[in-house]
């Protein structure tokens, strides 16, 4: 009975260790530091395919939710370096979600690890929260390993704040000195004629 327990047990182990490696969806910002955004600025996501093992991605997505108070619509989305063919990736921006899918039709698997896509967000109005990947929406399908759901992903921190420095809008009391100032020129040139 011990020796059947130490088999199963060895089995198992060896099962689960084939498949405990699961792939990592990852995201990094350019610039890196996201603490200090004020309205107006943009910045650049690129999404991270890691921890392949060897392995090749037939199929690949999720989406990336944040709040779109403060970070919009995303624009510029493009298709990263180890995209066999961009047409295999299908990138749709809405606000506050950027969602990426991948298809192995016409350019073959994602064979490396790498940027898998990018995209771009601009700073829309104050607050803080958290730009992070809906863990519902995630899914690869390996060659070797067949379907995961699995992916260990992370998230991004920001905080907005209001744009400060503009032109500076003088008090009234200074708008009516200076007009009174315009009027006084105005009149003694027209007494000087």
């Amino acid at each position: 009975m011990k020796r059947y327990l130490a088999i199963f047990t060895a089995a198992l182990t060896l099962a689960i260790g084939q498949h405990a490696s699961a792939i990592t969806m990852t995201m990094s910002a350019t610039p890196a530091d996201l603490s200090a955004l004020t309205v107006g600025d943009s910045f650049q996501i690129d999404v991270l395919l890691g921890d392949l093992g060897g392995d090749e991605v037939a199929s690949l997505g999720g989406s990336i939710m944040f709040p779109s108070a403060q970070l919009g619509t995303p624009t510029g989305e493009v298709a990263g370096v180890i995209v066999p063919d961009a047409s295999d990736l299908i990138l749709t921006p809405l606000a506050g979600l950027m969602d990426g899918q991948f298809f192995a039709f016409t350019g073959g698997n994602i064979t490396a690890e790498g940027i898998f896509y990018s995209f771009t967000l601009t700073a829309q109005a104050p607050g803080s929260g958290v730009i992070e990947f809906d863990a519902q929406s995630l899914f690869a399908e390996l060659v070797q390993q067949g379907e995961i759901f699995d992916i260990s992903t992370n998230a991004l921190t920001f905080t907005v704040q209001e744009r400060t420095g503009g032109a500076a809008v003088p008090e009234p009391a200074t708008a009516g000195l200076g007009l009174m100032g315009l009027m006084g020129l105005a009149l003694r040139r027209r007494q000087t004629r």
